[in-house]
């Protein structure tokens, strides 16, 4: 069976949980080894073992190498410590649970189990289980069944790595699944816009000089020839980068176009105005466009570009002309309004007789441009986490209260009263998590540090050294059960480890003072040692789960960045482009014999083909609103496709349809897929509407088969077919819907 490829956040979150656990462990080492080192009661065995383990502890910190091998070496100081427990431990010991060589493995088990596969984590805790007992046996005659401690543990911080994992698994699979749905809607308006371009672009440069041609006014044919050549560049010109999101220099770009102008050009600015490159590419476009005004029309002697961060005007000295009088033609529309209202800017032009032009073209600044995206749940992460830590904590209890009072000691009092509280932790981490009580979570905490140090300061001397001082661990684990979802920063990681810090400086206190015995403070530092620096780095576990799903979400939106740039520039090589370079085919053979004179403007065949080229680019811009409606966009493959194979496609398309429900386009939608691609000579749609209906009308050449399929397809709905021969026609009536 293979093992599935795990998501960032997955790959992120085991990363960390081994970097954790490294730290989690050999800090722990360390600390035990030196408290062991500055007891009384030390053996010389015991010196030379925890001496070693000092040494190889800081060595592990310092390199935080996450090979096997020294995982390995980390198992096997634990295993040796057990084996030797006879030679380090005293028989006389009162609880065995909190020996040197216990609080060793402890951190070990747990470690181990956070950040390895169960299989893996399950061999090192019977490894320290079975080297536990067997010291027990050299030590005392027979094996200790607290040996069973380490079961409940590896038990406990595998249900945490397993839900925190599963959380991750999830987060992965929303993730994904939200960036592939922004991954078409990019596609999808990335298509739009780079057809709408070539709208304009042909609009900028071959309409205008079509219509002169077509018109057989006086033309200068010097003047006409460089027009030509310049359209001729521009529409062939493949050097933009589709899709790119690197920043551009306006300033630089837009003397480049200046350079184009026969007029004189200024280009003024007091330094680099970076943009993004849609503002940059609209700007440029729309200026384009209006230097093209200045040559054709305005008889300027000089232009004047000035740039700002939010503003370009473009200023000329020519004849100017009267802004009251009706616009024809689309230049204003697609040239330079449109384009700067798809970058959400805007565009006045000021004129009058004898005074020159002034075109305005503004936009908003950002001041930090952020990709649309649907950040990660780090929130699932974290509060499985906390369910992860609380549900630990009642095994741990569970385990605990067995062993201080057995089945049948538990009886009311404070011990009991304490128990109920920490198992009720569960219920308050759910509320946590769920409803987001602020107040309880430090009610609770401050409830529990009372109980905490109250008990000990009931708790008869003589049981500091027995399983009945176990309240100072438990609370301790409930308390970061509580705050780890809190800790969503370094701020208050820093301020939850100061509150468990306090409450466990207080407990030692509590305890030294009421008996300063040197077992007592042993007995304390073994317990700072091992569990308190597990529970330090619980809640430190919490903040860096967090960041590594941030990470992972950073990561996630730069692969998604490239897939987008990939996915776009894919579908406009295979659909746009190859739709563009068929559009323009014909007049690009045309412009080119203009540029080079072999083709005369006074040539009444070649006003009528540039009339009849200009007629069908008019009619492209008249209808280009249209391109952009749900259903033109889910036909246009089928009829890109058909024209590759020769078939004739044409549209009649009202401008803009009202928009259709999804489970309305999608049947009409397959049933004209299959007469298109059943088609061998020619197809024609026609899209009319009104208020309340959106009339589909298809009209091709089809055979039987094909027509069966466009039944069955809209079976369920009601259509018009007519057969003539091989001619087939369907027309379709959808309701347009109501807003509500």
């Amino acid at each position: 069976m293979v093992r599935p490829v795990p998501g960032l956040v997955q790959a992120g979150i085991r990363q960390q949980s081994d970097i954790v656990a490294l730290v989690m462990r050999n800090a722990a080492f360390l600390l035990v080894s030196l408290v062991y080192l500055s007891q009384s009661g030390r053996t010389v065995t015991g010196v030379v073992l925890f001496g070693l383990t000092v040494v190889w502890s800081v060595w592990r910190l310092r390199r935080r190498d996450l090979s096997a091998r020294y995982l390995v070496c980390d198992v096997a100081i634990v295993v040796v410590a057990a084996l030797l427990e006879f030679a380090i431990v005293p028989a006389t010991v009162a609880d065995i649970t909190q020996s040197v060589t216990r609080v060793l493995a402890y951190p070990v088990v747990v470690s181990v189990a956070i950040s390895r596969q169960k299989r893996w984590s399950f061999a090192v805790m019977a490894a320290v289980t079975v080297s536990s007992a067997v010291g027990d046996q050299l030590l005392f005659g027979a094996p200790s069944s607290t040996v069973m401690i380490f079961a409940l543990n590896w038990w406990a911080a595998t249900w945490i790595r397993r839900m925190v994992l599963k959380a991750a698994a999830a987060s992965d699979t929303a993730d994904a699944e939200a960036r592939r749905a922004q991954l078409r809607e990019r596609v999808a308006v990335a298509r739009i816009r780079y057809e709408r371009e070539q709208f304009a672009t042909l609009h900028d440069t071959a309409a205008s000089t079509l219509l002169m041609v077509a018109n057989a006014g006086r033309l200068d044919p010097e003047r006409l020839a460089t027009q030509a050549a310049r359209d001729v560049a521009v529409l062939t010109d493949s050097s933009n980068i589709v899709g790119s999101d690197l920043e551009v220099d306006l300033v630089a770009g837009l003397e480049r176009v200046g350079a184009e102008c026969r007029t004189l050009v200024t280009v003024r600015s007091s330094g680099p105005v970076v943009v993004s490159p849609l503002i940059a590419g609209s700007v440029m476009a729309a200026v384009r466009e209006a230097l093209n005004n200045v040559d054709r029309h305005a008889f300027a002697t000089s232009v004047q570009v000035d740039v700002t961060p939010d503003l370009v005007t473009v200023t000329d000295d020519g004849i100017g002309f009267d802004p009251t009088e009706p616009r024809l033609g689309f230049g204003l529309r697609f040239s330079i309004e449109e384009r700067m209202r798809r970058a959400n800017g805007s565009a006045e032009i000021s004129s009058s007789p004898g005074a020159g032009t002034t075109v305005s073209l503004g936009w908003v600044a950002p001041s930090v441009e952020v990709e649309a995206s649907s950040p990660t749940d780090v929130g699932r992460v974290l509060r499985s986490f906390q369910y992860g830590l609380a549900f630990a904590q009642v095994l741990l209890l569970i385990q605990l209260v067995l062993i201080v009072f057995g089945v049948d000691g538990i009886k009311w009092g404070l011990s009991t009263v304490t128990a109920a509280m920490l198992f009720g932790t569960w219920v308050v981490v759910t509320l946590l998590v769920r409803e987001r009580f602020m107040f309880l979570r430090w009610l609770w905490v401050v409830l529990l540090a009372v109980l905490d140090h109250w008990y000990l300061v009931t708790l008869p001397t003589s049981d500091f050294l027995s399983p009945q001082n176990w309240v100072t661990n438990a609370v301790g684990w409930a308390v970061v059960a509580v705050l780890c979802g809190w800790v969503g920063s370094w701020r208050r990681v820093w301020i939850g480890t100061a509150i468990l810090g306090a409450m466990w400086v207080i407990d030692t206190v509590i305890m030294v003072w009421r008996d300063p015995s040197g077992p007592v403070i042993e007995w304390a530092g073994y317990n700072l040692a091992a569990i308190a620096s597990m529970q330090f780095a619980g809640l430190f576990c919490g903040w860096l789960l967090a960041e590594a799903v941030h990470r992972a979400d950073d990561l996630g939106r730069g692969q998604h960045a490239a897939e987008t740039r990939f996915a776009v520039e894919q579908a406009l090589q295979q659909d746009y482009r190859k739709r563009f370079e068929r559009l323009t085919t014909e007049v690009i053979v045309l412009l080119r014999g203009l540029a080079d004179r072999s083709l005369q403007a006074g040539d009444v065949r070649v006003q009528e083909r540039a009339q009849a080229e200009y007629s069908r680019l008019r009619r492209l811009f008249a209808q280009a609103d249209s391109f952009e409606h749900p259903l033109m966009q889910r036909l246009r493959p089928v009829f890109d496709a058909a024209a590759d194979r020769g078939v004739d496609v044409t549209f009649d398309v009202q401008s803009r349809p009202p928009d259709l429900a999804d489970q309305d386009i999608e049947p009409i939608a397959a049933a004209i897929d299959h007469l298109v691609e059943g088609s061998n000579n020619r197809v024609r749609l026609v899209v009319s509407s009104s208020q309340e209906t959106v009339t589909v009308s298809v009209v091709s050449d089809s055979t039987d088969n094909v027509r069966a399929l466009v039944r069955d397809a809209l079976a369920d709905g009601e259509f018009q077919l007519t057969v003539a021969d091989t001619v087939t026609w369907l027309r379709v009536h959808l309701p347009v819907p109501i807003a509500a």
